[in-house]
Order: structure tokens, then sequence, then C-alpha cells
């Protein structure tokens, strides 16, 4: 194939993908600040992120991705990474907070649609638009990981 025609197809794809992306910029802005409130207890994170608009209302789910070992004893594993997230600093990027819920569901049977043992679900409004947030103590199974790591201690983040 001509380099010519890789590079086109190449463009065409940046162009498609950045199509594809209609989050508004006041959602992309506040995605950035949020992502500095977890702090990874161990090693190093990957944010992750899901966006659904529903009846122009937007569902954000935030979580840390899972690292997985390529190579060596560990080879296929999958870990999520522990953190700490700081609340407070997200109150004071959320307009205005009407419910902020923390959900433990331990038992399996139990758990939200979110598929995870726990989460913090924060219901507002920033900047006059319906927010519904989720952060999410594991990765969604849908997610894969956020981080391979190579049995030589290399780390390649996924894209």
């Amino acid at each position: 194939m001509p380099v010519a025609h890789l590079v086109k197809q190449v463009e065409l794809y940046k162009a498609k993908r950045e199509q594809r992306d209609n989050r508004p910029a006041w959602l992309v802005e506040l995605i950035d600040e949020m992502t500095d409130l977890f702090e990874p207890m161990t090693e190093i994170g990957r944010v992750g992120f899901d966006c659904q608009v529903d009846e122009g209302h937007w569902t954000l789910a935030l979580f840390l991705g899972q690292t997985e070992y390529v190579g060596g004893q560990h080879d296929g594993l999958a870990r999520a990474t522990n953190f700490q997230f700081n609340l407070l600093p997200l109150l004071n990027l959320i307009d205005e907070v009407h419910h902020l819920d923390y959900f433990a569901c331990p038992d399996v049977s139990m758990q939200t649609s979110l598929e995870c043992e726990s989460h913090i679900t924060l219901i507002g409004q920033h900047q006059n638009n319906p927010l519904r947030l989720h952060i999410l103590s594991t990765a969604p199974h849908m997610a894969g990981p956020g981080i391979r790591q190579f049995s030589n201690g290399t780390m390649d983040l996924k894209d």
C-alpha cells in the first residue's frame, strides 16, 4: 500500500473519531479537573471514564483502569488499583449538588447496574447542565485494562 494512502486513512480515522465525540466543552473540562482527584495508593493508575447523554442530561462514570500483566508468572492477570478520591474538591467543582450518596454492595446479587462493589453517586448541575456522576471503586468489565505492565517492568498506557 502506498504511504500516501495510509496517511489518508489515518487522517480520515482521526476526523471520524473527533466527530463521534459529542461531549460538550464543559464536560471535557470537568473530566480533566476530576481526574486530578484520584490518588493511586500503590504504583500508578490511569483514570477511565464513560459518558452517556439521555434526554438532555449527562451521566458520567469515572474509575481507575486495571493493570494487565504481560509475560512472566502473572501473564494475563488483570488487577484493580487501590486509590483514594478526595471528595471535598469534587464538591467545589460542581456548581449545584442535590444528592451525594455512597453505595456499598459486597453481595454480588445486590450490585447495581454499575457492576462494582461500591461507588459514589452525585446528582446535580454544572454550568446549568443536569449531571449524574458515578465514582466507581473498580473499572466496569467492558472497560478492559488501562495499563499493560510487561515482565521487564516497562508499562504501556492503553489508548
